[in-house]
């Protein structure tokens, strides 16, 4: 059995579920398993913070204070809406490097393998190089967005500067101190990578082409894995059904996000889909739809939906979430950059269909007419035929869906051999 340390900036939000998952599995499989944050107080026995407090480190106060100073002066010359877009999130990576002489002091153990997940504003690649140099670990790089491949963004767009070296960074393209800002966190990377046999664990789809692009990681060994989901579904549809009075012959749609106007998860682009929807079926198969929204500030969006419509406001992952699935019909997945999200996993393993663009894990999950239907290009238009098509299904057709991807779960979404490889 191994000794295994996940490091993560956090073990909330969509990316930070993953530390936690594999770190389960992982305790199941009777290995010795820790997860180091940055700063959390969540009660998972295997947590461990580096900061007992985010108000008594100077080097937080550092980290933010440098952060501020890079947003704002290149802000001034017109580029801080693109941080925002390209998520470039740690700015001042290059200066601020914890140290991994504390960081095996606070796990107090020795381990063989290290796994590295979102660890934006938290450790650095000098870090990570230094962990290797003292522990002679196997580096495990799990990627749940694109950040490690570049110079700072977390999500490329039609960038490919990933590719090269980051150089001409759309992001500071028009500013006059900080031109080279991610050309040169892409070389601070590759100087303490380059030399590490590092090893990938990438989600199929989307993300897997890009690192196999990737200037920094596409010589590594690369593990093809999806996320696997928690087979805690029943087929229970009425306790979500009932609370909203939503009668079992109408069609549900369900559409979720962390935060919906993050232009990342294309909700505009969903509510002039849904208006086209409108425009092409007749008076009697609008009042037989219903959409349910969940995620931070759904309110906001749903006054341009022209269907019947509940904010969820925020679900619970464990409890609500797979309830809300089964209720559903269909998920409908938005986004337009993303590299999962990882409710498309979690919608299939419920065997519910997914309606998506050809983007992130949708690219390997979704086989359109069969999980589901998604569209090649980002348009309305086309997303609005994707949900046609899907509501022409009669219900003989929409169960031998569900089926389908209840297979496509069974087969793609399991823990069985997925550490293979990995820790042996």
């Amino acid at each position: 059995m191994n000794k295994i340390l996940h490091i993560a900036t956090t073990i909330k939000g969509g990316a930070g579920k993953v530390p936690e998952l594999y770190s389960a599995e992982l305790d199941r499989l009777g290995h010795e398993s820790k997860i180091l944050v940055k700063c959390d107080d969540d009660d998972n026995v295997n947590l461990v913070s580096y900061y007992k407090s985010k108000y008594l480190s100077f080097s937080i106060y550092f980290i933010k204070i440098l952060t501020l100073i890079i947003q704002k002066c290149n802000g001034i010359f017109g580029s801080s809406i693109l941080i925002e877009k390209y998520c470039f999130y740690n700015p001042s990576e290059r200066y601020v490097s914890l140290s991994a002489k504390k960081i095996l002091k606070k796990v107090e153990f020795n381990p063989e393998v290290i796994m590295i997940y979102w660890v934006a504003n938290f450790i650095n690649a000098k870090t990570i190089h230094d962990l290797y140099q003292l522990t002679n670990a196997k580096i495990v790089l799990v990627l749940t967005d694109m950040g490690p491949l570049t110079g700072g963004c977390h999500f490329a767009w039609d960038c490919a500067g990933y590719t090269n070296n980051c150089q001409n960074c759309p992001v500071f393209r028009d500013s006059v101190f900080f031109t080279k800002h991610a050309q040169k966190n892409f070389a601070f990377r590759k100087k303490y990578l380059e030399g590490i046999p590092i090893e990938i664990i990438s989600v199929k789809g989307e993300i897997l082409e890009q690192t196999l692009k990737s200037k920094l990681f596409a010589a590594k060994l690369v593990h093809r894995r999806n996320i696997p989901v928690e087979s805690n579904f029943d087929d229970n549809k009425l306790n979500v059904r009932e609370k909203y009075h939503v009668p079992d012959h109408k069609k549900v749609f369900f559409c979720a996000a962390a935060n919906v106007k993050d232009t990342r998860k294309g909700f505009d682009v969903l509510v002039k889909a849904l208006n086209l929807v409108h425009e092409s079926i007749s008076d009697n198969e609008r009042e037989n739809i219903v959409f349910l929204f969940a995620g931070h500030l759904a309110d906001s969006i749903l006054s341009s939906i022209p269907f019947t419509s509940y904010n969820l406001g925020y679900v619970d992952y464990t409890n609500e979430l797979p309830a809300i699935f089964n209720c559903a019909d269909a998920y409908i997945s938005p986004s337009i950059q993303d590299s999962g999200p990882y409710l498309v996993n979690l919608s299939i393993g419920a065997g519910c269909p997914v309606i998506s663009f050809n983007i992130g894990v949708a690219k390997d999950l979704v086989c359109d007419g069969i999980s589901g239907y998604k569209a090649n290009n980002v348009t309305a238009a086309e997303l609005s035929e994707c949900i046609l098509k899907f509501n022409n299904m009669d219900k003989k057709e929409r169960i031998g869906m569900r089926d389908k991807c209840k297979e496509i779960a069974g087969s793609e979404l399991n823990w069985d051999d997925f550490f293979n490889g990995i820790l042996n």
